[in-house]
């Protein structure tokens, strides 16, 4: 008889949408005071900056790399936007403070 052990968090990752995937990945920045709001929406994080902290191109890039590797199959993206932004969404056509899209911890793009 063979005997299969998962991780506990490897069973829980499966069941749950990669929106809450990354969401949970990301839980450091709503300690930020910039950081007016997290949402995501399939494999796209979006960031509600109230103004942009010291070191907010490392912030980006950390939060992808963070992203792609809860996600190791998907490329992620991080969109990064005014706080009054809350209803932009993937494909809209308001401008955005930057993005930057990840796969494997591996920044592909970036404009922050």
């Amino acid at each position: 008889m063979l005997n299969f052990a998962f991780s506990p968090s490897a069973v829980a990752r499966e069941t749950r949408q990669p929106w809450q995937i990354l969401i949970d990945s990301v839980t450091y920045l709503r300690g930020l005071p910039e950081v007016a709001w997290l949402r995501a929406e399939g494999h796209n994080l979006m960031i509600g900056w109230s103004k942009p902290p010291r070191k907010f191109r490392a912030l980006n890039l950390t939060a992808a790399r963070n992203a792609s590797r809860v996600l190791p199959k998907e490329e992620v993206r991080v969109i990064s936007l005014r706080a009054d932004q809350t209803g932009w969404h993937p494909g809209s056509e308001q401008p955005v403070i930057c993005h930057t899209t990840a796969h494997h911890n591996e920044i592909l793009e970036t404009n922050c």
